[in-house]
């Protein structure tokens, strides 16, 4: 996947981060995050979109933070996606290279589930706008 050629004040300037999940992102991972990054501007716009409304912990957060910053090279699959599941209350993030070959336990409670290469074609039509 490509490295960004945009500027982060663009990335403010129209919505598609947010102040709040900058500083999210800081005291989630301990430094400012780089806004030429694709992947760190996807992690924020899931901060936005998940944390900051609440549809997910700060903790859970930090589990797809984890995740995508090892798993990220591997997600570039039209169909890849990341996964945050709950098995008995416990939270935990898989990646699937093709959404047919997951099987889930009777238990397991599928709470998001992102899209890799869909979610940045929108954050990069957005920049477009």
């Amino acid at each position: 996947m490509e490295e960004s050629n945009f500027e982060g004040t663009d990335l403010i300037e129209k919505n598609i981060v947010t102040k709040q999940s900058l500083l999210l992102f800081q005291s989630m991972t301990g430094h400012q995050a780089d806004l030429s990054d694709l992947k760190q501007v996807l992690m924020l716009k899931i901060l936005d979109e998940q944390v900051v409304t609440g549809k997910i912990t700060f903790e859970e957060g930090k589990l797809l933070w984890q995740f995508l910053n090892q798993h990220y090279a591997r997600l570039n699959g039209d169909q890849a996606s990341m996964m945050l599941i709950r098995h008995l209350g416990l939270p935990f993030v898989i990646g699937a290279l093709n959404r047919e070959m997951v099987i889930f336990d009777e238990g397991d409670k599928l709470i998001l589930e992102i899209e890799v290469m869909k979610k940045l074609g929108q954050i990069k039509l957005a920049l477009l706008g």
